[in-house]
């Protein structure tokens, strides 16, 4: 029997939370859950962003983002 426990946690998440605290968004604890804090900093960045939708989630075009202005400087 499979049972889908629906929780926040995913192991991407960690990177996420580390990139929007690299780029000021988020000062929370790094622990991989995307609570409110992280959500609301994950709608901060792509409210920054023109080219990305505004929904608080991480999902790959916003990580892709991230990934892209956590690469340079």
């Amino acid at each position: 029997i499979d049972f889908e426990i629906d929780h926040p946690y995913k192991s991407g998440h960690f990177e996420t939370q580390t990139m929007l605290a690299n780029q000021g968004l988020y000062d929370g604890k790094v622990d991989g859950l995307m609570r409110e804090k992280s959500e609301c900093a994950t709608a901060v960045f792509q409210n920054k962003c023109s080219d990305l939708s505004v929904d608080g989630k991480a999902g790959s075009s916003t990580k892709d983002k991230l990934k892209e202005l956590n690469t340079k400087g």
